[in-house]
């Protein structure tokens, strides 16, 4: 009686569905890292040091906003006479000693400013050393603004 041999394939001949699954598992081992370095998004922090008294001056409902930078900033004046620059980005939360931090998710190329909207008949923005506290995309995240105030007249 003749035995027959049974041959085993190689080491490099592997049936093509493992290829498949090892390039599908690179693949989300990529996404998963880029997403943890990247897709936490933009962090926007800083202590706004006369927040008191912008309280006090400032209409009930007024609310920080961040405000893409763009030419000519458009807006508009409420009921009330109450100013708004044009945003549809994120308002930002403020705690009563004027601390805020803020993730504002993935933002296009450009500049940014925080504004206070619907506060006064002009809508005042952060400054820091009496300029305009502009953040930069892309930039490093998280940005610290430090201490920033609200220009008031």
């Amino acid at each position: 009686m003749a035995h027959k041999l049974i041959s085993r394939p190689s080491r490099t001949s592997r049936p093509p569905w493992i290829s498949r699954l090892t390039v599908a598992f690179l693949m989300a081992s990529l996404f998963f890292a880029l997403h943890s370095a990247f897709g936490a998004g933009l962090v926007i922090k800083g202590v706004i040091v006369n927040w008191n008294r912008v309280r006090a001056k400032a209409a009930e409902n007024a609310y920080l906003q961040l405000v893409k930078v763009e030419g000519k900033m458009a807006g508009w004046t409420d009921s009330q006479g109450l100013a708004t620059l044009t945003s549809d980005l994120p308002v930002i939360p403020v705690s009563g000693q004027g601390s805020f931090k803020v993730n504002v998710g993935q933002l296009p190329p450009g500049e940014y400013l925080i504004a206070l909207q619907r506060a006064l008949p002009a809508a005042p923005i952060l400054v820091k050393h009496g300029k305009p506290a502009v953040i930069k995309v892309p930039g490093k995240s998280p940005v610290d603004l430090g201490r920033v105030k609200v220009e008031l007249n």
